[in-house]
């Protein structure tokens, strides 16, 4: 019985001596919280680009904040990234104040925005560039992919 109390002391103390304030690393310098961009499809649209027909897409979802009462923010930019390149960036919908907000976007559109058709291997990414209220933006892809 007195090893079972000892062994149960010694496991207890190495717990505890195991776990330390100074562990916990210290966050950097002017980090910043940040709202959340939710997009939320409308159930109603296929998001399915047609191949036959690319220009007869037709697509709608709604943008809202993750946490509604979280963080404010001074403006949104909806943006279209095209198949993965981060250097392919085209803004949808700018200045975006007041959520949520309700986007469309068509084939039609797309091909303006890109300058060219949409090919069989294409495929679109939709983002929200975040402006913080100090001016600081965060990009939903940024060109150095970080």
């Amino acid at each position: 019985m007195r090893t079972r109390i000892i062994y149960g002391f010694i496991i207890t103390m190495i717990f505890l001596s195991a776990c330390r304030k100074s562990d916990a690393p210290e966050l950097p310098d002017g980090l910043q919280k940040a709202p959340i961009p939710q997009f939320t499809v409308d159930s109603s649209v296929d998001l399915t680009i047609p191949g036959q027909d690319p220009s007869s897409f037709n697509g709608k979802f709604t943008l809202n904040q993750y946490y509604t009462n979280d963080h404010t923010f001074k403006s949104m930019d909806v943006v279209v990234r095209k198949s993965g390149d981060n250097s392919m960036v085209k803004v949808l919908q700018a200045d975006v104040q007041q959520l949520p907000v309700t986007i469309s976007i068509t084939g039609d559109q797309l091909k303006t925005l890109f300058g060219a058709p949409i090919q069989s291997i294409d495929f679109y990414d939709i983002g929200a560039d975040v402006t913080l209220l100090a001016g600081q933006k965060i990009e939903a892809f940024p060109s150095d992919g970080n």
